[in-house]
């Protein structure tokens, strides 16, 4: 098992990637994940000369990442750290094994592609994921279900009418 890459939900994508080129990071691949609710992940994979990739993803006003990371602060941070491992599928038996719960009830595939996350985890707070690969690089398609595996952690969505109820001061709710 070896660190395959780090993933961070951020408020400015541009910004943290231009942080990690003064790293020495250079982007490899940017894309776009679509949702169904018509929010998107604007994603850009960035590597190193050696070492772990980074992943760094935003989202637009009230996708799974921008709730995420203003949940997390507002700014952003670490979501997850992704170990590279022969068979994602026995990591998973195993870690079971030991009490482990994950977000998914197998593994997610693409051609040459096998991942997972677990939930957050007790002792440290992170997400971490298992991954299996053939090649470098990233699924648009995982991608999309793994950033929707992690929905069920955050609060529900609120509704118009409780947003509008936010900023109560002296009985009176100021919009």
């Amino acid at each position: 098992m070896i660190l395959d890459h780090i993933a961070y939900r951020v408020k400015d994508r541009l910004a943290a990637v231009e942080r990690h080129e003064q790293l020495g990071y250079n982007v490899e691949t940017v894309f776009v994940v679509p949702f169904e609710d018509g929010s998107e992940a604007h994603c850009s994979v960035l590597v190193p000369e050696e070492g772990p990739e980074v992943f760094i993803s935003e989202g637009t006003p009230g996708s799974i990442v921008d709730r995420w990371v203003d949940n997390h602060g507002g700014v952003g941070a670490v979501h997850h750290i992704a170990y590279r491992v022969d068979s994602v599928e026995e990591v998973m038996n195993d870690m079971l094994e030991k009490g482990i719960k994950f977000l998914s009830d197998k593994p997610l595939t693409c051609p040459g592609l096998v991942q997972v996350f677990t939930e957050p985890d007790p002792v440290t707070g992170i997400i971490y994921e298992f991954i299996e690969r053939e090649n470098e690089g990233f699924c648009v398609e995982n991608v999309k279900d793994l950033m929707l595996s992690t929905d069920l952690l955050m609060p529900p969505r609120r509704t118009d009418n409780e947003i509008h109820l936010i900023g109560r001061v002296d009985g009176e709710y100021e919009e």
